[in-house]
């Protein structure tokens, strides 16, 4: 079941938001790793500001592109580290607002598992917590409606729950909360500073899936609450400081490929926002190439 399960799922963070994260139900194995290299290409025409659904005519559509570096090793059997660092550009197709293209910010994040149950000739319940951290890794511009992000230090922790049946079905459910830094801004604010807040957000997705030796494929349904913020629209408010909420379905396949033993492999992955609060109505799509590999025994 190793190899049915060593895939990745890459999803990078456009603008302020976080996509599913980090974070499955599937550990590596000590001296086990991969490695991939994903595109991804992000939409929207119509954007929620505050709870309402608007368009801007000055903007048109905004496209956000994504490179994206992913990696994770299993540390123990029951311990792993991932990491991802994308490199994104965000354009307006209408206005005279400018592109901007940046290193963003790189994500490292440890998994451990504490709990296993095998239950006889149905599968095994598990139970992972983890703990991660991001921060930028270029100074781009944060206060900005075209933007590839917003430029803050944050700590994430998350639990999840998992169980995967004897013949490649599984369901898994994880609650996370994500803490949020300062942004330092390049103007003063209405108060006298040049300082904005970002709310703290509570992140809970639910996936169910599928694999053989032949094929992976999932599908998941994910919700973001923010912890206050601004709207979009307020007086004196920076982008930094709005509170973003979306709802979102996705899906993701994965497909080995026949070379080097089957190490290497093609995703795919899709996701449509539902509703939100002050964030673009999009709709993504990205292709990855993954390598597996074994780094010690």
């Amino acid at each position: 079941m190793r190899k049915i399960f060593l895939v990745f799922l890459i999803f990078l963070t456009p603008l302020i938001t976080k996509s599913q994260g980090l974070i499955d139900g599937f550990m590596r194995g000590a001296g086990k790793g991969v490695v991939a290299l994903s595109y991804s290409s992000e939409n929207y025409k119509n954007f929620y500001k505050g709870t309402t659904l608007v368009s801007e005519p000055n903007l048109g559509t905004i496209t956000t592109q994504s490179i994206s570096l992913f990696a994770a090793v299993g540390l123990l059997n029951q311990l792993d580290i991932v990491a991802s660092l994308p490199y994104i550009t965000a354009s307006p197709s209408q206005g005279t607002l400018s592109s901007q293209s940046a290193m963003q910010d790189i994500a490292i994040a440890l998994k451990w598992k504490p709990i296993e149950l095998k239950i006889e000739n149905i599968g095994t319940v598990s139970g992972i917590v983890s703990a991660g951290v991001s921060t930028p890794m270029s100074e781009y511009v944060a206060d900005a409606a075209v933007a590839v992000g917003h430029h803050f230090s944050s700590g994430d922790v998350r639990v999840l729950g998992n169980f995967m049946t004897d013949f490649g079905l599984f369901a898994s459910v994880q609650a996370g909360y994500n803490r949020r830094g300062d942004v330092n801004l390049d103007h003063v604010t209405l108060d006298g500073t040049m300082k904005t807040t970002v709310p703290d957000a509570v992140d809970i997705s639910t996936k169910i899936g599928f694999g053989t030796s032949e094929y992976y494929i999932d599908a998941w349904i994910q919700n973001q609450t923010s912890r206050g913020g601004t709207d979009i629209g307020n007086t004196d408010a920076s982008f930094p400081s709005n509170g973003v909420s979306f709802s979102r379905i996705g899906f993701t396949g994965y497909y080995p490929l026949p070379l080097f033993d089957r190490m290497f492999g093609v995703s795919i992955s899709g996701s449509n926002t539902l509703d939100g609060r002050n964030v673009g109505n999009s709709t993504r799509f990205s292709v990855g190439l993954v390598y597996g590999l074994t780094l010690w025994k």
